[in-house]
């Protein structure tokens, strides 16, 4: 996927790696937690900078290596631009995570509840 942040264009991917990654370069701090960390700061109107520019790197790092280190790299953005970058983020780690075989489970249990929901309405209509 391709990002457009400030006056700057680069690539960014999710993948196992970029767990790795994120763990190594942020001692301490776990992708996935801060991942749920932000989607709660999230619901009350407040997006962390330092969260989401720590992913966003991570990201941009998985997909180029050569991308610089973090204090080199986000010297280049203003505030802004990195939180209007916020949804792309969520959505490319979020879509990353969810696996086939999550996925396919998830559409065979709506499934099975439609059909269930629908004889429920179908019995009580007789």
């Amino acid at each position: 996927m391709t990002l457009r942040v400030d006056n700057h264009t680069f690539e960014v991917r999710a993948s196992a790696f970029t767990l790795i990654l994120y763990e190594d370069n942020f001692k301490g701090r776990r992708m996935l937690q801060d991942l749920s960390a932000l989607a709660e700061m999230e619901q009350s109107g407040a997006v962390s900078y330092a969260l989401v520019s720590r992913m966003l790197w991570a990201l941009a790092r998985t997909a180029d290596a050569t991308t610089p280190d973090f204090y080199e790299w986000v010297q280049a953005f203003s505030i802004g631009g990195i939180i209007s970058a916020y949804p792309a983020v969520v959505t490319l780690l979020t879509e990353n995570i969810m696996t086939p075989k999550k996925a396919t489970a998830a559409a065979i249990l709506k499934r099975c509840f439609q059909r269930l929901t629908f004889w429920r309405i179908r019995r009580n209509a007789d």
